[in-house]
């Protein structure tokens, strides 16, 4: 953002789905939509190679109402 570095993220590409492995965003950029933003373009991604983007997280990590919110469960 604006030129530095905010966070990264990592996707496994797996012959038969997509694995988001891990997002991570410095503290001042979240609840700001970049997450989501990223996600969404892991999930078009995904479906572009014709696989479903598959995710892990704990159900006490606050990321867990995001993935919610874009359809996982």
């Amino acid at each position: 953002q604006d030129g530095r570095a905010i966070g990264y993220v990592c996707v496994l590409h797996c012959e038969d789905h997509d694995f988001l492995d891990e997002l991570a965003l410095v503290a001042e950029c979240r609840g700001q939509g970049v997450g989501s933003a990223v996600v969404r373009a892991a999930m078009d991604a995904a479906r572009d190679r014709g696989v479903p983007l598959r995710l892990s997280v704990l159900a006490t990590n606050p990321a867990a109402k995001l993935y919610e919110r874009l359809g996982f469960r």
